[in-house]
């Protein structure tokens, strides 16, 4: 190879990752959309069974699609609607009891309790508690205010971007097999074979991930909402439901629910309950800890330890969004170690 075809190479992959990079969020849209047409391909194939156009035959599934999406989102918005406007019913009295008076009380009691060598420290925080307390109400209402502001001002982006990738999905899916068939004639046919190896062992290693955060999920929603039960606390079963959501978020966990709702509690003088929810929160993270690296291993075909590794590894080395990819990225990998050693057998 020449220096001048070198360089005329260096330059179009550089431009290409630079187009790349610059066009992401446009693309990742339409790949979103090509994975959802693909999802979607079981019900438009069995449609198209009985003699229907597929045009036809995708515009209902997706219509169907976004009619239990709008069913489910409506549901969730009153529900959330029905316990707003229950809580504003209630705040004066909460607002009334919360009073500075009532939450004095609460703190010296607490403080006296306490064991000398620590009165200090807590009485330095439970000041600071009660200054930026009595500040809170204008800070919430400062924030609802810019919160507000900002989905005003995305609201013409949000529903472009919605509308868009709803006709992205039609067309994807009306098209399909052209699509796909234009994609692969893009590879070159020796490499075809390990192209597609490899997408099938990405697209197992999401399967994957979603069996086990279902899982998960469901056991912690089990977990929470006996423990909830049994603390007799209003409104248990919604509160499991949202606790298994915050639970699955990568950022998120059920701490951020159960521990501040803990230390409210414990304010309150409420000391049973407090204990409870963190003893909650302890058996969550214990079951977690315990079953996510079996359950990953188990659907990798590799060991817990050595998924359990992972874990930390990914945590350890890129944070939370390692501890997240890392379990799919071994999954990844043992499918393609398995691939070669049947190729090579």
């Amino acid at each position: 190879m020449s220096p001048r075809q070198l360089l005329v190479r260096v330059l179009f992959w550089c431009g290409g990752a630079l187009a790349l990079y610059l066009l992401w969020p446009c693309l990742l849209l339409f790949l979103a959309a090509l994975g959802l047409a693909c999802a979607m391909e079981p019900l438009v194939r069995r449609l198209t069974a009985w003699k229907l156009p597929r045009a036809l035959a995708a515009g209902l599934v997706l219509l169907s699609l976004l009619g239990l999406a709008g069913l489910g989102l409506w549901l969730l918005l009153s529900r959330l609607a029905y316990e707003t406007g229950q809580l504003l019913l209630q705040l004066p009295a909460l607002t009334a009891r919360l009073g500075d008076q009532w939450l004095g009380d609460r703190l010296y009691a607490f403080l006296v309790a306490a064991p000398p060598e620590l009165r200090d420290f807590l009485e330095t925080v439970a000041d600071a508690l009660i200054s930026d307390g009595l500040r809170l109400p204008d800070r919430l209402s400062a924030a609802l205010t810019a919160g507000a502001g900002r989905l005003a001002a995305a609201l013409p982006g949000l529903f472009l971007a919605l509308t868009t990738g709803i006709l992205a999905v039609f067309y994807c899916s009306a098209s399909l097999p052209g699509v796909l068939r234009y994609l692969r004639e893009l590879i070159p046919q020796e490499r075809r074979a390990a192209v597609f190896g490899f997408l099938d062992c990405l697209r197992r290693a999401g399967l994957d991930w979603c069996r086990v955060q279902g899982r998960l999920m469901g056991i912690v929603f089990a977990i929470l909402a006996a423990g909830l039960l049994l603390l007799r606390v209003p409104y248990a079963i919604l509160a499991a439901g949202l606790g298994a959501l915050i639970d699955a978020l990568p950022f998120f966990g059920s701490g951020i629910l159960l521990m501040p709702w803990a230390l409210l509690s414990l304010v309150q003088g409420e000391t049973g309950r407090a204990l409870g929810l963190l003893g909650l929160y302890g058996l969550l993270c214990l079951t977690r800890g315990l079953l996510e690296p079996r359950f990953y291993g188990k659907q990798a075909g590799v060991s817990p330890l050595l998924t359990l590794l992972a874990l930390y590894g990914g945590f350890r080395l890129f944070g939370v969004w390692g501890m997240l990819l890392a379990p799919i990225a071994l999954s990844i990998g043992a499918s393609v170690l398995r691939e070669r050693e049947k190729s090579a057998g």
